[in-house]
């Protein structure tokens, strides 16, 4: 017998004395009792439990097991999810997701399911799948069942269910209309054709009747104050059934273990009950063989209401204690630990992004060392997984944030990045943010993995608007900022409009004294092959690295030098023979004919090949191992060749070809030395070199239709944590771009959170590609760029570093950058990878600064755009300069593929390029890459530098270097001048001086002199006169003769002291200035009127005049605003004033004595500046007055409300005290004198009920209840 103490309610007070009851019971409140324990604080992990799951799933568990949940992806369809992460590669287990599609599926064969029917999940019996059954109040149904079973009566039931096996449950329910009358219980089985019926021999059953599975083929039951064990035995016999007596109705029932353990209770469980009356009861090992043992009994803890749930991790799941379950209500969640002869209540503080009606438990995997651990139980709302701040690593993890008793980051999931941080999916096994966020950089050894180290720490940007960088400046600006390369040494800043003496090119500002050269790709030329029978074509090509013995005719396979391009060509023909060509011999007039070699054995090839790709060599197990990779229609072959180290080395062994089936359509990209992808239009497929077993290791990855590895290299390690190993750029079907490690391409449900995350947004050409460019600098050793069409214009996203700079593996900042218009248009659905190729083009090592180029190959043109690197070997920024295109005179059919990828061929003459490709269309073509450099400059590799000034053209930079003179003089033709001497006058760059008449002194044609020879005076014909005619008068200074006024004859220097074109003027005209007190010069280009020098505009020809500098600028600065009369001029906003706009009657600038702008400023204000807020529209001050409160989201002052002398907010809700005129005083005083007074009596009442209600009580309050064994 179990003997529970009841409570006795205190008598109920007089109704008088009510609403002194209830003020006292709400002081007393706070003080009634608290949780027993720390609230436990709950943190949302950062992705869904389940990948793509539209809507929550069903968690199931069998012991010893991680759960597996059940989604319903159609009327007639569950999805069975697993958790498959791999732990051992990254233990992160917070990023979650836990579940991966592909585990099983449960199809319905009823056509007409409506899919509107309950479904209850029954955790499996050892060995099977979970049973599903289907069910409402008329029939019952296995989910995979081919028809629905009646149940015994209209208006049934369902309660609870256990699993038998996959195609057969034990149900239970109720029979009869819902109600407060008895209901009839009855127990089945059910199977795919029957559901039959067993004898219980239990009465009518009172509500509430509540049901739950216990171990094994047993159910709880219910009823008010009665608890009913059934026990099935084999077949359908009727069950074994005991009854006892509760304390009070239950309410509440969960079937768990919670003491007892599997091996010590193998026939029952531990039962946990919600009675009406307020408390909970725990009965360990309930009804079982192992004992009763002792009951643990409880009331709610203050704070709890009744009418809760309770929520426990099932029996049937466990085989050990789970010492814990909670407690479940609309107004909060507590957490209950379970120890022998106690319960200890927590407060769990949910965070904003759950709620407690959607809580289920799931095991969870999240032990990295034990991979067959079945995890932990954790909370899951919805989709959200629940950890608390433990296993949630708050206390050791420094990159996050989390809310706590003393800290609130008002965020979704009670957690949020650190300061400075930024989210770093799969980075780092310990910190969720090893990033730095957009304007930090990660300032750590090149070689250290993120936050490796505790030394490691994200820095803020040198510079102002960067989104990115390093310690040596910035790589990405803030759209709309543009990159400009004048930082100090070889770094960038970025600024809203590039700066004097640099220009706008691509979307960079670069110097003006910038002579890049402007390579192009030459037209395809036919190269001729030699030797081929009548008939036969040649149908693709490769780059070869082999020789052969030309006594056997076995492939000599070289030992590993990678710094020089492979030596030989390979050809396949129509007839699917193999020729090697000495790639020397390519664009050889003469050269012999190919010659026939043993790889490809033609009776093994169905298809004559079309694309090939080699392989090595490779050093492993002190072996050279080769593999060629040759595809033909819809097939690839793999053919392995090996030999002894260190090479060369002859391969004996034939080696042999693993054919692998591919789409027609697919084509294959190396991504380093030992894989490679193919691609389709519907799929990619990784592929790497398992050389211990001779064969490929191919990853499909289904959504991705295109992939490309972040290349290895010096820092290739830094990008994460060493057991992701390397990171794949991967495009999804829908466009979307994302980072993934090749460690987890599959099978690894938490790379959902990087999913479509590469960048900040959704990329704006879903058919970009990704190219990895070559660029000097250890820590940046290649730039990638996603690169695309985007209305007709050739654009590209730069991601300089990729990972490297922020440590971070989501929203990467990126450049965009517009290449130029297309030349030609491309016909409708052209915007796909096989009707254009983009590819990295390495240039020759001379210049560092230009380290590689950008090339689009489309049907009706090639396009090539350079790379420029400013601070080459340094790792600064680089930007991609314009494009030149070439237009083919024959496009290639679209019927046709396109061209196969350039491959450089050795011996170009200069600094260019010679390459072979190949297309159906053409067959084998040779084309060149060859720089351009305008007139006065030559070719420094693929820059251009200027000539000598003397040199109208050039091959070096010095006098002796001249191939053409810009002027010489008739009697020294090779001695070439930069300008002619004076006494001769030029005629054209490129030409011979010519002598000047005897009385100029210089000219610049016959008879039009500019200064005269001493003593003589520039006259009206322009040339030289002793003296001037009449009507003209001497400016002696200036050496010229000057018109007398219209009214004279003759004049004298009285006519005016500015001398202009010949004339005295009293002011200089438009458009010129005095730069002394008798002469007039014209202002600079940029300027309509000029003050003192040519430079200073006081008014612009275009743009706006920036008076205080004399400049002009396309647009104002920051804290200016554009005013249009009289002249178009900037003016300064007000002290304080971030941003101003000039109103209709703004005045503007007027000249004073001297002809100086005198400027005023705008008196209104749109925005002030950081940390002041904006007063009545015009003034910016650091606090708001009296009478004003500070608004920041507008960074403005309002006016309080009418009643209000001081506020903090709007209206009279923001007022702290109402304001103390003497009418509201009074009612105040009135208003609270009386308020206190009926407190106090009404206080001084309820204490006199409550002693009168004590003396009148009995002595003894506690009652004896049993729980007997009934039956």
């Amino acid at each position: 017998m179990v003997e529970m103490p009841s409570r006795r309610r205190p008598a109920p007070l007089a109704a008088l004395l009510a609403a002194g009851a209830m003020m006292l019971s709400l002081l007393a409140a706070p003080l009634a009792g608290a949780d027993t324990g720390p609230d436990v604080i709950l943190h949302a992990g950062p992705h869904q439990a389940v990948i793509h799951a539209q809507g929550p799933g069903t968690f199931f568990t069998s012991p010893g097991k991680p759960s597996l949940t059940n989604i319903r992806t159609g009327p007639r369809v569950f999805e069975q999810l697993a958790q498959a992460n791999a732990m051992a590669l990254s233990p992160e287990y917070r990023w979650g997701a836990f579940f991966e599609p592909g585990f099983s599926s449960v199809s319905s064969p009823r056509p007409d399911n409506p899919a509107t029917a309950a479904v209850m999940l029954l955790p499996p019996a050892p060995g099977a799948r979970p049973t599903l059954v289907e069910h409402t109040d008329q029939w019952v149904a296995l989910f995979q069942a081919a028809s629905q079973l009646p149940l015994p009566a209209p208006g049934a039931e369902l309660l609870a269910g256990v699993a038998v096996g996959f195609d057969q449950a034990d149900v239970l329910g109720l029979l009869g209309p819902p109600g407060p009358g008895a209901r009839t219980p009855f127990l089945a089985s059910l199977t795919t054709t029957a559901l039959t019926e067993v004898a219980t021999g239990l009465p009518g059953l009172a509500q509430p009747v509540l049901a739950v599975p216990g171990a094994g083929r047993q159910f709880y039951l219910t009823s008010q104050d009665q608890l009913y064990r059934m026990a099935l035995g084999a077949g359908h016999q009727a069950p074994a059934v005991t009854r006892e007596t509760l304390p009070a109705p239950a309410v509440g029932l969960a079937a768990t273990r919670v003491l007892s353990s599997a091996g010590a209770c193998p026939d029952a469980a531990d039962l946990v009950l919600l009675l009406d009356n307020g408390q909970v009861l725990v009965l360990p090992c309930q009804g079982g063989s192992g004992g009763v043992g002792t009951p643990v009994a409880d009331a709610l803890p203050p704070g709890a209401p009744p009418g809760g749930r309770l929520l426990a991790a099932p029996a049937a799941s466990l085989d050990s204690p789970h010492a814990q379950f909670y407690y479940v209500t609309p107004a909060g969640l507590w957490q209950v630990e379970v120890q022998p002869g106690r319960l200890t209540w927590r407060r769990a503080v949910l965070p904003p992004a759950a709620t407690a009606g959607a809580l289920q438990l799931a095991r969870l995997r999240v032990d990295p060392a034990d991979p067959h651990h079945p995890g932990q139980w954790l909370l899951v709302a919805g989709q959200a997984v629940l950890f608390d701040s433990a296993s949630f690593k708050c206390p050791t993890d420094r990159s996050i944030t989390c809310d706590s008793d003393t800290t609130t980051t008002h965020s979704p999931g009670a957690w949020a990045c650190a300061a400075g941080r930024a989210a770093a999916p799969l980075v780092s096994p310990d910190f969720l943010c090893a990033g730095c966020a957009d304007g930090f950089y990660l300032d750590r050894p090149v070689d250290e993995p993120p936050f490796a180290s505790p030394f490691h720490v994200c820095r803020p940007c040198p510079q102002a608007h960067c989104l990115t960088c390093h310690a040596g400046g910035c790589l990405v600006c803030a759209d709309p900022f543009l990159l400009e390369f004048s930082g100090p040494g070889p770094s960038a800043v970025c600024v809203a409009a590039c700066s004097s003496g640099f220009v706008p090119v691509a979307g960079a500002c670069l110097p003006d004294t910038l002579h890049p050269a402007r390579p192009a790709l030459g037209i395809p030329r036919p190269e001729p092959v030699p030797g081929l029978p009548a008939g036969v074509t040649i149908t693709g090509f490769g780059m070869t690295r082999l020789s052969f013995d030309p006594t056997t005719g076995l492939p000599i396979i070289p030992a590993p030098d990678y710094a020089q391009p492979p030596a030989n060509v390979l050809l396949f023909t129509s007839d699917k023979r193999t020729l090697l060509m000495p790639a020397s011999d390519v664009g050889l007039p003469d050269k012999p004919p190919p010659v026939e070699v043993s790889l490809f054995n033609p009776l093994h090839l169905i298809d004559p090949i079309a694309s090939f790709l080699e392989m090595g060599p490779l050093l492993h197990n002190g072996k050279l191992m080769m593999v060629h990779l040759a595809r033909r229609q819809d097939t690839f072959s793999s053919l392995w060749l090996s030999c002894p180290a260190p090479g060369p080395c002859t391969a004996t062994d034939p080696g042999h070809m693993p054919i692998l089936s591919t789409p027609a359509d697919a084509a294959f990209t190396r991504l380093t030395a030992t894989a490679f992808v193919t691609r389709s239009r519907s799929f990619a497929t990784v592929h790497e070199l398992d050389l211990p077993g001779t064969m490929l290791q191919s990853d499909m990855l289904h959504g991705f239709h295109m992939a490309a590895r972040l290349p290895a290299g010096p820092g290739s390690a830094a990008r994460a944590s060493p057991s992701t190993g390397a990171w794949h750029a991967l495009l999804d079907q829908a466009g979307r771009w994302s980072l993934r490690p090749v460690a987890m391409l599959h099978a690894d449900a938490r790379t959902a959170a990087l999913h479509g995350r590469l960048l900040p947004q959704k990329a704006p050409f879903p058919n970009a590609e990704p190219v990895h460019l070559p660029r000097p600098g250890a820590e940046l050793h290649t730039e990638l760029v996603l690169t695309g069409i985007v209305d007709s214009q050739w654009q590209v996203l730069r991601l300089p570093g990729d990972m490297l700079p922020a440590g971070r593996s989501t929203d990467l900042p990126f450049g965009r950058q517009t290449l130029g218009p297309l030349p030609l248009p491309l016909g409708p659905g052209a915007l796909n990878p096989y009707d254009m190729r983009f590819e990295a083009l390495p240039l020759p090592d001379s210049r560092p600064d230009y380290p590689s180029a950008l090339v689009l190959l489309a049907r009706g043109f090639l396009g090539v755009a350079p790379l420029w690197c400013p601070s080459a070997p340094g790792p600064g920024p680089c930007t991609l300069l314009p494009a030149t295109f070439t237009i083919l005179p024959s496009p290639l059919p679209s019927t046709m593929e396109l061209w196969q990828p350039l491959a450089r061929l050795p011996g170009a003459p200069g600094p260019g390029l010679r390459l072979l490709t190949f297309a159906q269309a053409t067959g084998l073509a040779v084309l060149s890459l060859e720089p351009a450099c305008p007139g006065g400059s030559f070719s420094m590799g693929f820059a251009c530098q200027a000539c000598h000034d003397t040199c109208l053209a050039c091959t070096g930079p010095g006098p002796a270097e001249c191939t053409g003179c810009r002027f010489w003089l008739p009697e020294a033709p090779e001695a070439c001048l930069a300008g002619c001497p004076a006494g001769w006058h030029e005629s054209a760059p490129g030409s011979e001086c010519l002598a000047c008449d005897a009385s100029c002194r210089t000219c610049d044609r016959p008879g039009a002199c500019i200064d005269c020879q001493p003593g003589w005076l520039r006259g009206p014909t322009g040339l030289c006169v002793a003296s001037c005619p009449e009507g003209w008068l001497e400016c002696a200074p200036s050496g010229m003769c000057a018109p007398c006024p219209d009214a004279c004859t003759r004049c004298s220097a009285a006519g005016g002291p500015a001398c202009a074109a010949g004339a005295c003027l009293a002011a200089c005209p438009a458009g010129q200035f005095a730069a002394s007190a008798d002469t007039c010069h014209d202002c600079q280009g940029h300027c309509r009127a000029c003050l003192g020098r040519g430079d200073f505009c006081t008014a612009c020809a275009t743009g706006l005049l920036l008076a205080e500098q004399g400049t002009c600028a396309a647009a104002c600065p920051a804290a200016f605003a554009p005013v249009e009369q009289p002249t178009r001029v900037c003016l300064a906003c007000g002290p304080g004033c971030d941003g101003c706009t000039a109103g209709p009657d703004q005045p503007g600038c007027l000249p004073d004595a001297t002809g100086a702008l005198v400027c005023p400023a705008i008196a209104t204000c749109d925005r002030c500046a950081g940390g002041r807020f904006l007063l009545h529209g015009t003034d910016c001050v650091a606090a708001c007055p009296e009478g004003h409160f500070p608004d920041p989201a507008t960074s403005a002052c309002h006016a309080c409300h009418a009643d209000c002398r001081t506020c903090t907010g709007p209206g009279p809700a923001g007022c702290p005290a109402p304001s103390t005129g003497p009418g509201n005083t009074l009612a105040l005083g009135l208003g609270l004198g009386l308020g206190l007074g009926l407190l106090l009596l009404m206080i001084g009442a309820a204490a006199t009920g409550v002693w009168v209600a004590k003396r009148r009580a009995p002595k003894s309050t506690v009652d004896p209840l049993e729980m007997r064994v009934l039956a």
